[in-house]
């Protein structure tokens, strides 16, 4: 059986939570480590600082983390406060092997999925 994680985290996180990212050190290196002693297929990351800071700065770095591992995927956070800078990201990252697909959380940008400020976002996953 294959293991596939499709929620994961790597890059800057919040210092005040425990995590085993952090525990490990915060390293690519380490995070390998434990797809490999976890028997894991393949990994889809995201990344903390893209939802709760600077959304191209954490795209970025999780893109570059995705090119640590061939098991490693990346999902590109849109940010609806950010649309500029999440469309851009779109343009930079969309095309990457190493892409996987989109992550939202309406809820911590208190906007429902149905707001106008998705729609960018809808019209380029649809089509």
């Amino acid at each position: 059986m294959k293991i596939i994680d499709i929620h994961a985290h790597t890059g800057v996180f919040n210092k005040s939570r425990t995590d085993i990212y952090d525990y490990l050190g915060g390293t690519m290196s380490e995070f390998n480590k434990v797809l490999d002693s976890d028997n894991v297929s393949a990994c889809f990351i995201t990344s903390v600082d893209a939802l709760i800071g600077d959304t191209n700065k954490g795209n970025n770095i999780t893109y570059k983390d995705s090119l640590t591992d061939l098991r490693l995927f990346f999902c590109l956070y849109y940010n609806p406060l950010f649309i500029l800078k999440s469309l851009d990201d779109i343009e930079n990252y969309f095309q990457s092997p190493k892409f996987i697909g989109f992550k939202v959380r309406p809820i911590y940008h208190y906007k429902l999925f149905s707001d106008s400020s998705y729609e960018p976002l809808i019209d380029i996953a649809t089509s």
